[in-house]
């Protein structure tokens, strides 16, 4: 089951979308980046990066099974029809 979270992109309209699970809703993860040493070789340092699945916003779209199962479990609001 994903976390659902609620976000407001444009001002007065909510949108449903999923945490991101590779940064945990952070969205950058850490990573290594190579060091370019003439002498030695080279060598690698840890570094922060913006996620690659969320690209550094911490949540992703809902599929449309995701979204299904969010409205039948109740965490989105069903269509009031």
């Amino acid at each position: 089951m994903v976390e659902v979270i609620k976000v407001m992109r444009r001002p007065g309209i909510w949108e449903y979308f999923a945490e991101c699970w590779l940064c945990e809703g952070t969205g950058n993860v850490s990573g290594e980046r190579f060091v370019i040493d003439y002498d030695n070789g080279g060598y690698l340092v840890e570094a922060d990066a913006d996620c690659p699945d969320c690209s550094g916003d911490g949540y992703r779209d809902l599929t449309d099974e995701e979204y299904e199962a969010a409205v039948f479990d109740g965490r989105i609001p069903g269509c009031a029809n």
